[in-house]
């Protein structure tokens, strides 16, 4: 999070994330000041600018084992 960022290298625009439950997710995050953006309800603009898009996963879909992954795990 920073506003007045003005590197050369860029900025992220849009993030997409997956959940198990869209409805809840969309709950929890309106206490953190998101406006819901023109592409749809499950698109979220954050206080800072960045575009979240939040997409159901499908029953049969990897969520529990990719929220499984410890990324700090030894290799």
């Amino acid at each position: 999070h920073q506003p007045d960022f003005a590197g050369p290298e860029g900025r992220l625009a849009h993030l997409g994330v997956m959940c198990a439950d869209l409805e809840a997710a969309l709950l929890a995050a309106k206490p953190f000041g998101v406006t819901e953006m023109a592409q749809g309800r499950n698109w979220l603009r954050l206080p800072d600018g960045l575009a979240v898009e939040l997409i159901q996963a499908r029953p049969a879909s990897c969520v529990a084992q990719a929220l499984a992954i410890n990324p700090r795990a030894d290799a």
